[in-house]
């Protein structure tokens, strides 16, 4: 029998995150019994390439040969369309709808490996072989820059020639380059500027050329391969003499080519933007590397646009910081100098207390171990040495938050600060310095990671063995939907309990958020435990049965998890406390979690979640937690909960000190209980502590004569 199949896409081209839709055309010339027909697509990556090693301590002289090779499988679908029956003659139409992840890359193909999607039909006959038709599926991840603070900081590259080898004259060239933002989209304009300085005294800058690299990196088998290829370039013919300076004004359109990796994968795709400078003489090209952010999704705010968004109460790293400074004085003053000081860093401090033993006495000696670690150091200067007249000055700044960033916080032994400073140096008289501590947020997106979908499961025995309680055991299966939460989030979780004991039931259980603060000095640590409750469920389990129980807990206003290594690590646990009857202890089970700014925004059952093969109504019909959708959830920023005892920084004037300073982080509202049982659990009113995304900071207002805060004198 003859068959024709023909797929037919709703789209060329389909997004992750999204529905591949469309039909499938069998014509046949004959009837035929079939024993079924279904579908299955497939979303993969494969790295393969060779390494040759040679090893110095061998006799033998003949290079090792190794092949490196490694899979990756973003997800599998199979779906039936067609049961045991008779395929009728003709033509037979088939609709489809397969719903992607949105962890899947873009699909490419290159020299050491590849991202590809292949749609299959499979038609299973009676005695006879298998037909399979294959097409493949070109998908695209979304990547949105405004979404990324890493693509709104501007690039400000600077590079240095130096022209001395004989028979040249010596000399310097010096190139600055900059571009408005970080990230781009294909087709749109990137306009740049180069101030070139040519110092030498004979050679000639005779042009220059703009190319977009793309750099692809292999992993496989703990080896790393690369490969970079230019993708599209453009030749300015801009001459600039020696001895002279020019400042040059161009525009470079970025083609089309896949965006950047946004994920951990074992092909990763990045750009860089290279400038190629040709030199008079004999002189070798001068090339000067960029990095830049490709996405699918320019920026949507202008330059004015980002200005008001960054005059939040929180500020996110990798953002840039604009306002203005108005400093009002009643009386002419002599000063030496105005600048503007933005200053992040960690700053950690504990007792630590070491025996000495004598002959004839044990000393107990006391030290304190202090730590710092700046994350950003940034000046200004906006007065020189002179008179400055009495009435309202006004300074205005722009400072770049770097992304590294960590967010705020604040513990029993250390904190991550940041602090915009106006600082005037009087003649003869000490410095006055008005400070304004500022809130930062790392983003954290929980979408970036895979891992996070993942469910934990956890099953725990506890025995009992000992006189004079019976003997038995219970068995708990504790099963959370996603790895990743953010604040104002509710985790509903299932228990399984298998109550094998003798004598004993179990009672209730409660879940508890536990966060945990590490300060580290050197070699030396402190480990801080806070708890976080939440309510107590009452469900009992008797002896000699089995029961499915579930319960809820909301994530309060808490910081994220840390992102990388610092002196002031974040980590957060879930903490099952199961209740006995009887004289039994708690029965505490733990599990790592992490706490995000940003949710997921896909939910699947829990046979799903781990084989990442979503079902579009099964996901409908499910009941597992649904992370908020960006266009229907509210921002907002609230303050986290009182700190018993907090950091007081030894080494800042007790009168000149910001201890009442409190961090504020985001949480949403889709998932938040109602304003009254906010207001009844954390004492919080929505009204004064929580403030929308849209509200913005007003100008900071320093005055001398009427400062709430003493200046340092």
């Amino acid at each position: 029998m003859r068959i024709i199949c023909e797929f037919k896409p709703d789209l060329p081209r389909v997004r992750s995150g999204e529905n591949l839709t469309g039909q499938i055309v069998l014509k046949t010339r004959a009837a035929e019994s079939i024993k079924s027909i279904y579908i299955t697509f497939i979303g993969r990556a494969d790295v393969h390439f060779e390494e040759t090693l040679v090893n110095r301590e061998s006799d033998e002289k003949a290079p090792e040969r190794l092949v490196s090779s490694a899979t990756e499988t973003y997800m599998t679908y199979r779906s039936e369309i067609f049961g045991k029956a008779k395929l009728p003659k003709g033509q037979n139409t088939f609709a489809f709808a397969i719903p992607l992840p949105s962890h899947c890359p873009t699909s490419i193909s290159s020299k050491f490996g590849r991202v590809w999607y292949e749609l299959s039909l499979v038609i299973e006959r009676k005695w006879k072989t298998n037909r399979i038709y294959k097409t493949s599926i070109d998908v695209v991840q979304p990547y949105d820059l405004s979404s990324d603070p890493k693509s709104l900081v501007p690039i400000e590259h600077e590079a240095i020639r130096k022209l001395w080898r004989w028979p040249f004259r010596p000399g310097i060239i010096d190139l600055r380059l900059k571009v408005p933002s970080g990230g781009y989209s294909p087709g749109q304009k990137m306009n740049y500027t180069l101030d070139v300085h040519n110092k030498s005294k004979s050679i000639d800058v005779k042009s220059y050329t703009v190319t977009l690299v793309q750099e692809s990196e292999y992993f496989a088998n703990g080896y790393r391969r690369v490969s970079s290829r230019s993708v599209c370039s453009e030749t300015k013919c801009e001459l600039v003499k020696h001895l002279t300076k020019r400042t040059i004004s161009a525009s470079y359109e970025i083609p089309s080519v896949a965006p950047s990796s946004q994920m951990k994968t074992i092909i990763k795709v990045s750009y860089k933007l290279r400038m190629t400078v040709i030199l008079t003489g004999w002189h070798l090209k001068w090339y000067i590397d960029v990095p830049i952010t490709i996405g699918t999704s320019p920026l949507a705010s202008s330059s004015d646009g980002s200005s008001k968004k960054m005059r939040k109460r929180v500020l996110y790293s990798g953002e840039r910081i604009t306002g203005k400074i108005v400093l009002k004085t009643t009386s002419a003053k002599t000063v030496t100098g105005i600048y503007i000081l933005f200053v992040g860093l960690a700053r950690v401090a504990f007792d630590d207390t070491r025996s000495a033993h004598t002959r004839d006495e044990l000393r107990n000696e006391r030290y304190v171990s202090t730590a710092v670690e700046t994350y950003t150091r940034y000046q200004q200067n906006v007065a020189d040495r002179g008179q400055l007249p009495d009435g309202t000055h006004t300074y205005t700044f722009s400072i770049p938050l770097p992304a590294h960033c960590p967010t705020s916080c604040l513990g029993k032994y250390g904190k991550v600060s940041y602090e915009l400073s106006l600082v005037m140096n009087r003649l003869i008289m000490f410095k006055k310095v008005f400070r304004k501590p500022l809130a930062v947020l790392q983003p954290y997106d929980l979408n970036l990671y895979p891992e996070m979908l993942r469910p934990i499961e956890v099953e725990k025995t506890r025995k009992f063995c000992c006189w004079p309680f019976g003997g038995g055991s219970v068995k708990l299966n504790l099963y959370i939907p996603f790895g990743g939460y953010v604040p104002g989030q509710t985790i509903n979780y299932s228990l399984h309990v298998d109550n094998m004991s003798q004598n004993v039931d179990v009672k209730a259980f409660m879940m508890t958020l536990v966060q945990t603060y590490t300060f580290k000095v050197e070699n030396t640590r402190r480990v801080v435990h806070t708890y976080m409750r939440g309510e107590r469920e009452t469900k009992r389990v008797a002896h000699q049965t089995k029961r499915k129980l579930s319960g809820s807990y909301e994530v309060p206003t808490v910081q994220p998890s840390s992102q990388g290594p610092h002196i002031i690590h974040i980590s957060y646990k879930l903490r099952l406390s199961v209740i006995f009857t009887g004289f039994h202890l708690k029965w505490n089970i733990e599990t790592p979690i992490t706490i995000g700014t940003i949710p997921l925004k896909q939910s699947g059952n829990r046979d799903q979640t781990k084989e990442f093969v979503p079902d579009a109504e099964k996901i409908a019909k499910s009941q597992v937690d649904r992370p908020a959708l960006y266009t229907s959830t509210t921002l907002l920023f609230q303050s986290p909960e009182k700190i018993r005892k907090h950091f007081v920084d030894p080494h800042e004037e007790s009168r000149n000190r910001p201890d009442d300073f409190m961090p504020i982080y985001t949480v949403y509202a889709y998932y938040a209980q109602p304003k009254a049982s906010l207001k009844r659990r954390r004492g919080l009113t929505p009204s004064n502590d929580s403030t929308s995304e849209t509200a913005s900071e007003k100008d900071i207002i320093v005055d001398p004569d009427q400062s709430p805060k003493k200046p340092t004198d």
